[in-house]
């Protein structure tokens, strides 16, 4: 690929990926990014957990719901699972709140500031990583494929952001535990919306570090499917600082994968960095608890999908060419003449097909939390953590075929043409949305600095607002009152 048009598809993979998170910046202080922020501001110092004492002696005081009391609790939890996207966030929220005078006066202002340059810094650096990995010397096929695909998921937003969004999708694909909800309302519309407008709660472009989580499966799979293996469960490590939760169920099928296609790997150096990932996931994960995990028919669900991959391992590397290791060497042939992005996404879509009854019966029988906070969404979640890789896999067949039937320099300016023509509507809807974030963000967080008032009253807390309580976190972890 020549010079000037590796700059033109690196220019244009940036040009889309910062006119896609411009459609989805939501950044407002609403509890979850307030909570994420506070997070943010508090890594190294600590100083959070007492005052959610404080609001948990409150709640309960107060006789508050026990649903409010859970998401409390799983928050306060939960704070591990995004270290590296903290770490950025508090270092540009120092570096944004050093220039604002009037931190104890008006923080309304400097929350604007400070809130807008953290977010906004997490999607930089992830944009930059994306950016790095696509463009690694080797195939030109890589870099044509990653522009086609970010191209492709934009343009998809894009159109659908403009038509108004009337059909998208929610991860929820089963009924909530002990509701009249059925299968047919939560399957239809959401499983085919998922793959075509997954809305900002599972798109690559949004603002939360899950978004973030789903942008790096670009990068995660590119590794993998130009060889490097070991390289990219080194990266999935990385992961589990952006999204603690999220990378134990890409382990899960990765190695799945892997224990099919590639038994081999498991009696190198890749099964000690597997290890290493799952020791973290085990180490730091706190939802066990909340979701059930140690009721019997998760545990035998789960003896039974480790005794599946140990089966394959062991048979995979014996090698043998009778009974079990024949029947999976011919499937793994057979996958494998079909290229690793074939055989990666077609082993997914069997694991979650297969465990989609299984799922659904553990969900049934659980309780309104676990179901809830997990197993509702697994799936649907699942499905929108691959979602790039499926467009990505799409991208690099369109990509090939065209480069064998076509050449590389017609290939190379038909994927520049189409990047660039996307942009026009993408331009279209960024000039249609708020051009002023910090002052709407300062705006928004003044009905809350008059509801939590000068002195923070702790043991009343309980009675505002969940984006109240955490605002009143945020402001005392800033400045101390």
């Amino acid at each position: 690929m020549s010079w000037p048009g590796r700059l033109a598809a690196l220019l244009l993979l940036s040009a889309h990926l910062l006119l896609s998170y411009s459609h989805n910046f939501l950044v407002e202080p609403d509890d979850d990014r307030l909570w994420l922020y506070a997070v943010a501001i508090d890594l190294g110092r600590n100083q959070a957990p007492a005052l959610n004492q404080r609001i948990h002696a409150s709640l309960e005081r107060l006789g508050r719901p026990l649903s409010q009391r859970i998401r409390f609790s799983l928050r306060e939890q939960y704070k591990r699972n995004y270290t590296a996207a903290a770490g950025v966030q508090g270092i540009a929220a120092r570096i944004a709140g050093g220039r604002v005078a009037n931190l104890r006066v008006d923080y309304p202002a400097y929350l604007g500031r400070t809130m807008y340059a953290s977010f906004v810094a997490v999607y930089g650096v992830t944009c930059l990583v994306v950016v790095l990995i696509a463009m690694l010397p080797g195939d030109r096929r890589w870099l044509l494929a990653t522009l086609l695909a970010v191209t492709a998921i934009a343009a998809m937003e894009t159109a659908f952001d403009l038509a108004g969004d009337h059909w998208s999708g929610l991860p929820t694909l089963l009924p909530d535990a002990q509701t009249r909800e059925n299968f047919g309302q939560n399957l239809w519309p959401n499983l085919p919306a998922l793959f075509i407008n997954p809305q900002v709660q599972l798109s690559p472009f949004g603002d939360t570090p899950r978004n973030h989580f789903i942008l790096l499966m670009l990068p995660l799979f590119l590794l993998r499917w130009r060889g490097w293996i070991t390289a990219s469960y080194l990266f999935l490590a990385g992961l589990a600082f952006v999204h603690q939760s999220h990378t134990g169920l890409v382990l899960a099928f990765l190695v799945a994968i892997d224990a099919l296609m590639r038994p081999a790997i498991f009696r190198t150096k890749s099964a000690l960095v597997v290890a290493l990932v799952l020791v973290m996931f085990v180490g730091r994960e706190s939802l066990g608890g909340v979701i059930g995990v140690a009721r019997p028919i998760v545990l035998t669900a789960a003896a039974a999908g480790v005794l599946s991959i140990a089966v394959c391992i062991y048979w995979g590397i014996r090698g043998r060419t009778a009974g079990l290791a024949r029947i999976l060497g011919g499937i793994r042939v057979r996958l494998a003449m079909r290229g690793d992005p074939f055989a990666d996404l077609a082993i997914i879509a069997v694991i979650l097909a297969a465990t989609f009854p299984i799922v659904a019966a553990i969900n049934a029988i659980g309780s309104e939390a676990q179901s809830l906070y997990f197993w509702t969404q697994v799936h649907g979640r699942s499905l929108g953590i691959f979602r790039p890789a499926l467009v990505l896999a799409l991208a690099l067949l369109a990509v090939s075929r065209l480069q064998t039937s076509s050449g590389e320099r017609f290939t190379e300016g038909l994927v520049l043409m189409l990047a660039a023509a996307a942009l026009v509507p993408s331009l279209f809807e960024a000039s249609m949305h708020d051009r002023h974030p910090i002052a709407r963000i300062e705006r928004e967080a003044r009905p809350l600095e008059a509801a939590v008032g000068p002195a923070i009253d702790w043991g009343a807390i309980g009675r505002l607002s969940e984006p109240e309580i955490y605002y009143a976190i945020a402001r005392t972890l800033d400045t101390g009152r």
